[in-house]
């Protein structure tokens, strides 16, 4: 049987390490949108006038935005990424 899932069979070497590449570049993007969120808030609490000079930033639940684009986009990226690894094999 070439269906892997058809055999009933586990995942082999190759399958684990296509997951984990695609863990560690989901997870980098969602890590890299959190410390975004995070200085986000802490200039605004810094400065708040920062908010009054860049009007287009004044979007309400701007951080809950960011947050939520960024968790969707790192599971983009994380799917794609062992996509990608197992089609190329």
């Amino acid at each position: 049987m070439s269906n892997r899932k058809a055999a009933k069979l586990g995942a082999d070497e190759g399958d684990k390490l296509f997951e984990y590449k695609g863990n560690n570049f989901g997870y980098t993007v969602l890590v890299i949108g959190v410390l975004i969120t995070l200085g986000r808030m802490v200039s605004l609490e810094i400065s708040p006038e920062f908010i009054e000079q860049f009007k287009v930033l004044n979007i309400p639940f701007l951080t809950a935005h960011i947050l939520l684009f960024s968790f969707i986009f790192s599971e983009v990226v994380r799917f794609s990424t062992q996509l990608y690894h197992r089609g190329s094999h």
